[in-house]
């Protein structure tokens, strides 16, 4: 999970997880500005069971929905939706509806605002941890990461990555 590297002032931790939804959040947030999320159709669409008010609320924000690659219809008091992103796979989609649909009834919002909530919890439920093969692949990662405007905190505000200088590693031994 965690990249050590030199620098020039001591050794650099990057966590790959938070950098990785780094990555994911400007990639699907620059995408989304400008066109559709690529969704993906379902093989079995997906039913899901929500009170009225959930229901109002992804109705209302259907075209933005549909912008991330949600289609849905209302059928019988339930959403069906057959597709989703195609980022999202069989295990995440339930647990990225449900967050969606706590972001949807809490956010009182603008659309980039609601935009930002809803991607947040799609990289939250679909961020593996990468294994790097060569370091090769490792320095390609480091330089996709740093090439990004706020390459130092992940989309939630937590640091992607530390500095520990020489003198806190000498003071150690």
């Amino acid at each position: 999970r965690y990249i050590i590297t030199n620098s020039k002032s001591g050794i650099l931790i990057i966590d790959s997880k938070r950098a990785q939804q780094r990555i994911d959040y400007d990639q699907i947030m620059n995408q989304f500005v400008s066109t559709p999320m690529e969704s993906q159709k379902r093989l079995f669409p997906l039913d899901v069971a929500l009170s009225k008010d959930e229901i109002s609320a992804w109705t209302a924000s259907k075209n933005l929905l549909k912008q991330l690659g949600f289609q849905f219809q209302l059928e019988r008091e339930e959403l069906v939706f057959d597709h989703v992103p195609s980022c999202l796979n069989d295990k995440n989609t339930d647990e990225c509806i449900k967050k969606i649909t706590q972001a949807l009834m809490v956010e009182q919002s603008e659309k980039g605002e609601l935009a930002h909530e809803i991607v947040l919890q799609m990289i939250q439920t679909n961020t593996p941890i990468y294994s790097f093969n060569t370091n090769h692949e490792i320095q390609d990662f480091i330089e996709i990461l740093f090439s990004h405007a706020e390459h130092s905190f992940c989309p939630f505000g937590k640091p992607i990555m530390q500095t520990v200088s020489i003198e806190e590693l000498t003071s150690k031994f």
